[in-house]
């Protein structure tokens, strides 16, 4: 018997038409159709099969893929894009001009309409920022973050930031919940 064929076995375990041919996954798909594919079978068994090198130099993606994917494993965080920013205990820190392009994109069709400046001063105007550089009369804090000095946007995070930024709906009830 064959690897693939018995981890096909296994494999069949969670599902009876996922036979030695047709497998869930293979290292020919991309690293981060791999890892969506792992996200999706959460603690089911996932076979990537054909990892076959051939000592070529275009090997390097086939090993990325295979790294990524072994280092993810039992890891249930995996960064999926640009960095925005940073949570260190309570504290958010925001990279402005990332967290300015993602907040862009997420609005779609309907641009914000407004600079990365004027969205900053409206976080200001309510109480969403939760200090500002009044020496340097600036809305960005300085702060080492990833192990060199930035200057960001500093978040307050909590109850009283969270129910700023999501107002509880009035059909909602949280009393007695707790």
């Amino acid at each position: 018997m064959f690897k693939t064929a018995v981890a096909a076995l296994c494999q069949q375990h969670f599902g009876a038409e996922l036979n030695a041919s047709h497998l869930p996954a293979s290292f020919a798909s991309t690293a981060q159709a791999i890892q969506c594919l792992a996200s999706q079978a959460k603690d089911a068994l996932l076979v990537v099969d054909d990892f076959v090198p051939t000592g070529r130099h275009s090997d390097s993606a086939l090993q990325n893929a295979a790294e990524q994917m072994f280092r993810s494993a039992g890891n249930p965080w995996v960064p999926q894009g640009t960095r925005i920013g940073w949570i260190m205990g309570s504290e958010l820190f925001l990279e402005p001009t990332a967290s300015n392009e993602v907040a862009q994109l997420a609005a779609g069709s309907e641009p914000l309409g407004a600079s990365a400046q004027t969205l900053r001063h409206r976080l200001r105007e309510h109480g969403l920022l939760a200090s500002v550089d009044a020496g340097r009369q600036m809305l960005l804090v300085r702060r080492t973050l990833g192990g060199r000095p930035r200057q960001v946007i500093y978040m307050p995070t909590g109850n009283a930031a969270s129910e700023r930024l999501l107002p509880q709906p009035p059909w909602i009830s949280w009393a007695g919940l707790g």
